[in-house]
């Protein structure tokens, strides 16, 4: 699926594994890794990372607090 117009494609452009952090468990932190497929999207042009429907943003690091 593309990441700029949700197209759905069948092909990729290429792949990357990416880690994403899940809630903790107690003291352990839980990293979620993924195959994530560039595409390059027949309808809009654009190379884009698919969407993971799954996956949200909840904060970037801009937002944390400096020491």
């Amino acid at each position: 699926m593309c990441g700029c117009c949700g197209a759905v494609h069948r092909s990729h452009y290429d792949k990357k594994e990416q880690q994403t952090r899940d809630l903790s468990c107690g003291d352990a932190r839980i990293y979620l890794e993924a195959e994530v497929r560039r595409v390059k999207c027949k309808k809009c042009g654009t190379v884009k990372r698919e969407k993971l429907p799954w996956r949200r943003i909840l904060f970037t690091r801009s937002d944390l607090p400096t020491m």
